[in-house]
């Protein structure tokens, strides 16, 4: 904390001692905070910018194969996404504590108007290098991901925390099925409709910008006040460098592992060794040095933050098995197009939001987080065992049914271990103890699309060829064409396989079948495994501990302008009243 802040509180105990009244200015135990007008202002301003957050990411993800048909660079297509996913990660745990300094409000503007200049050039762009320049600039906005979560929960009273997170979260799940929606529609009879799917969302970033900027007032912060000078020397400046360095080179090195370079490649190992190494860099530093810095050792007073954290990380590495694998299965097994795909896979997003709705209803009145952060794990639980039996002859109308069980764990886990890990940190580091907790989320995510990505790749290149020879063999295939038939068969060259020597309709029939065991297991895995990291987390979220104490009425950063009134010295036989004003930043 900074000099000037201490001298100030100083003074205020000082002033206390002098008149007598051993009550500090504010009192935070006061029953008695509304939530104004200007507060659900500010929140809807705030959801409406994370729901375009949740049009780019969905709109980068499903949209990605098709852009790349259009312009090229097919092979780059996943960078789409994950250059978008990379901002959370990296720059949410430094913007978080540089918004402590300078404001969160001009913050979430700015970066939404770089965005729209960002998602401009992406719809003009030509060339996938182009293009994922601009994904560069688009991810601005994204990057205060952290800040959106913290700025509703400060702004209204304490025990209205989980329905702060339940506006979050619907605007996830209502951006997530706009963007399924509208990119499938803009896409299937023209394949350049992409272009104004991102002029759609620049339009939509300005119109957040413009709300946050007329509808966010809040007040300005002691932190705020400092001069510049002071402001640099109480920013962690070296922690800020060390996280952006490891976070960046470490997903940078698990993007390109299998996509396309193998773990053995200089490309992978060089930026996941730096990262690794930065990453201890600075655990030692942060450990041993810098205890009140970006990880401020009193994030971690209680194991609530901690387990948060943990939970977090388990929930979204399992939740990328379902984004990244749930699609490609129902297109490659069960022959889906994009747009059937993407109205089962908006299931998940109706699901969450229904049982956000509810989850926050539940939090808010019996105090409790712990309960919904168990049963989140359990319905990741479920639907992983039941996707795991899933096979090629399952009926699609199953799919619909599974992915209510996914949607209701998001729901249920995101939002009471988001108002655990908040309620149980001071209120000064709201802001920077979200950034972690966010960055963590989106760390987990990077971190199991390189598991999911290794153990799918590796169960079909152990599988493949065995499952269509054993097949076809029995077919009478020959001998001297079963290598050019797999071939063949996997790149669905139906010109080779019409005049391989011995290939009839039957055997080729045969080897898709073969083929599509051979990914039936490759998917069978990887919903496995997503299984396997849900029962770890439910382990370790039965630990949370309800913060029942911490629902009160208070409101940790009010945006309207507040008066307190104290009794200062008596004068001529009469009290003086004092107004204390906090102005706007």
């Amino acid at each position: 904390m900074s000099k000037n802040i201490e001298i100030e509180q100083a003074q205020v105990e000082r002033l206390g001692a002098a008149t007598g009244i051993s009550e500090p200015a504010v009192d935070h135990s006061r029953e008695d905070e509304k939530v104004t007008a200007g507060s659900i202002l500010t929140v809807i301003a705030i959801v409406f910018v994370y729901m375009a957050h949740m049009l780019q990411i969905n709109g980068a993800g499903f949209l990605g194969q098709t852009i790349t048909s259009d312009i090229g660079g097919h092979d780059k297509a996943a960078w789409l996404t994950i250059i978008v996913a990379l901002y959370p990660t990296v720059a949410g745990p430094p913007i978080s504590q540089i918004a402590d300094f300078w404001g969160r409000k001009w913050l979430v503007v700015i970066t939404a108007l770089i965005s729209v200049v960002g998602c401009i050039i992406m719809s003009r762009s030509n060339s996938i290098g182009m293009i994922l320049g601009a994904s560069v600039v688009a991810g601005a906005s994204p990057g205060c991901q952290s800040i959106l979560h913290a700025v509703p929960s400060e702004v209204l009273p304490r025990k209205f925390r989980p329905w702060a997170q339940t506006a979050v979260i619907l605007a996830a799940g209502i951006g997530a099925i706009i963007g399924l929606y509208v990119a499938g529609a803009m896409v299937k009879t023209n394949p350049s409709g992409w272009r104004g799917y991102f002029y759609l969302l620049a339009g939509i970033y300005f119109i957040g910008a413009l709300l946050v900027a007329t509808f966010y007032r809040p007040q300005m912060r002691q932190e705020q006040r400092l001069s510049l000078s002071e402001k640099l020397s109480d920013l962690d400046i070296p922690a800020i460098l060390l996280v952006m360095t490891s976070l960046l080179t470490f997903c940078v090195g698990l993007g390109y592992s299998n996509n396309p370079y193998p773990w053995t490649s200089a490309r992978v190992l060089a930026p996941f060794l730096v990262g690794v190494a930065s990453a201890i860099a600075l655990g030692c530093y942060t450990v041993f040095y810098k205890k009140h810095g970006l990880f401020d050792h009193d994030l971690y007073q209680s194991r609530n933050f901690a387990i948060a954290q943990a939970g977090v990380f388990v929930e979204s590495l399992s939740f990328i098995a379902v984004a990244n694998y749930f699609g490609f299965q129902c297109s490659f097994l069960y022959g889906q197009n994009l747009f059937t795909s993407g109205l089962i896979y908006s299931i998940v997003y109706y699901a969450s939001i229904v049982t956000t709705i509810l989850t926050g209803l539940y939090c808010s009145r019996t105090k409790k987080v712990r309960p919904p952060a168990v049963l989140a794990f359990l319905c990741f639980i479920v639907y992983f065992v039941l996707m795991a039996t899933t096979t090629a002859s399952t009926p699609v109308a199953n799919l619909w049914g599974y992915n209510i069980f996914i949607g209701m764990g998001l729901a249920l886990s995101l939002n009471p271990l988001v108002v655990a890990a908040q309620l149980s940190i001071p209120a000064r580091l709201i802001s920077t103890g979200t950034g972690l907790i966010i960055a963590t989320r989106a760390l987990g995510g990077s971190v199991g699309l390189a598991i999911f990505n290794a153990l799918f790749n590796s169960t079909v290149r152990d599988n493949l060829v065995p499952k269509i020879l054993a097949a076809v063999l029995p077919l009478g295939l020959p001998e001297a064409s079963q290598q050019e038939f797999v071939v063949a068969l996997t790149t669905k060259n139906e010109e080779v396989l019409s005049r391989l020597p011995g290939v009839t309709p039957a055997i080729v029939q045969a080897g898709l079948r073969g083929m599509l065991d051979a990914y039936t297991i490759a998917f069978r895995n990887v919903w496995i495994c997503g299984g396997c990291f849900s029962v770890a987390a439910v382990l370790i979220v039965f630990f949370v501990r309800d913060p029942s104490d911490q629902f009160t009425a208070h409101v940790d950063a009010p945006v309207d302008r507040i008066h307190i009134l104290h009794y200062g010295k008596e004068h001529q036989g009469s009290l003086e009243k004092t107004e204390i004003v906090q102005h706007e930043a």
